[in-house]
């Protein structure tokens, strides 16, 4: 299968796999991993890395399985993805699923990209969340922030890692940091 081919392969299954669900600002959910995969898009066009993207969150929130996505898109994709999956009883395991995501970066730094980008977004969507939930998600964005910071290491991944804080700081504080 052609690079191409399996952007598209994943496209088609991120696309069709969401059909239905939405997202917390009301829109379909599948606009999500198709903006992670469009910011990447502009930043890398390595075809692991954007199937990668679409295919991130498929695990977690459709009929999926890892078994399924590895024999479907093989090894490599299968463990970026698993590499960003939630552990289920995310808030009794976050702090188990911080570290799946370092040993996820430590083999594959795309994971690193991803979710990065991942965190972009949704933060984009944390206005629509309720006050005391936003201060929970806030709160662990900025935890895994801290995990991933070591971990950055080119221009773009510290100025993306920045960008986020600065957007986390402004949903707790109310305003922007200043340079």
């Amino acid at each position: 299968m052609s690079k191409r081919d399996v952007i598209k392969k994943a496209y088609e299954l991120a696309k069709e796999s969401h059909k239905g669900q939405k997202s917390i600002d009301g829109k379909p959910y599948f606009e999500h991993p198709k903006r992670v995969y469009l910011k990447l898009k502009k930043v890398n066009q390595d075809s692991v890395l954007l199937a990668s993207a679409l295919l991130h969150d498929i695990i977690e929130d459709t009929k999926y399985s890892l078994k399924d996505i590895k024999k479907e898109f093989g090894e490599e994709i299968s463990f970026i993805v698993d590499s960003l999956t939630k552990i289920p009883g995310y808030s009794k395991n976050f702090n188990k699923t911080l570290n799946k995501v370092k040993k996820g970066i430590k083999k594959d730094r795309r994971v690193l990209l991803i979710k990065l980008m991942d965190m972009h977004e949704n933060i984009r969507v944390l206005k629509f969340v309720k006050k005391e939930e936003r201060d929970k998600v806030t709160a662990k964005t900025f935890r895994m922030l801290d995990v991933l910071q070591p971990f950055c290491k080119t221009k773009l991944e510290k100025r993306l890692l920045e960008d986020k804080r600065k957007a986390i700081h402004k949903y707790l504080y109310g305003y922007n940091l200043e340079k």
